[in-house]
């Protein structure tokens, strides 16, 4: 298997991890976890999956994976910064806000990465 098959298979590997993510409390590390590791292999084999994609598919970069990594890992990781609290609220009711809007923006996240990812395995 060369580096391109195993860019693929994080990504198919990410993309199943993301599609049975439905809840972010229960999902969230397992996400950043597969994200990451396709982050790390992808940053670390930037420029051979660079030559080694334009030669094997011309409508695709091996810089399309990479970036696919970078956006999501952020992405992802940026929901867990959310705090944005109501004011005035008892603590239960800006702990529920917080988990409201969490899962919002995480299942706003998920639904764009879905998308990407297929387009980046279609191609």
């Amino acid at each position: 298997m060369d580096l391109f098959d195993t860019a693929k298979q994080k990504l198919e590997i990410a993309l199943e991890t993301i599609n049975n993510a439905q809840d972010y409390t229960q999902s969230i590390k397992q996400v950043l976890q597969v994200l990451d590791d396709g982050l790390q292999f992808s940053k670390l084999h930037y420029s051979e999956l660079n030559s080694l994609t334009m030669a094997k598919n011309k409508n695709l970069k091996g810089s399309d994976i990479y970036f696919f990594f970078m956006r999501f890992t952020h992405q992802f990781f940026n929901v867990m910064n959310i705090i944005q609290t109501i004011p005035n609220a008892s603590y239960f009711e800006k702990f529920q806000h917080l988990l409201n809007i969490r899962q919002q923006r995480f299942d706003e996240v998920r639904a764009d990465a879905l998308i990407k990812a297929a387009e980046i395995l279609r191609s």
